[in-house]
């Protein structure tokens, strides 16, 4: 008889480091609403550059945040 190895939960073995993964979105948004907001013009402003920010740091955040509730 062959002895078959206990399969193990992979959220026993994994650990993920929710700040740094937080930190790069957020940064990456950043980036992303920055370049967005200066896109058609050399200084958009202040409202403009706000709302592209926060809408770039949502999209990022919500590729490894699940938001809604099962």
């Amino acid at each position: 008889m062959v002895a078959r190895k206990k399969k193990t939960s992979v959220a026993s073995t994994v650990r993920f480091k929710a700040y740094a993964l937080v930190d790069r979105a957020v940064e990456e948004g950043l980036l992303a609403g920055y370049r967005r907001a200066h896109k058609h013009t050399d200084k958009p402003g202040e409202e403009a550059l706000r709302d592209a920010m926060q809408e770039a740091i949502m999209a990022e955040l919500s590729e490894i945040v699940d938001w809604y509730e099962e």
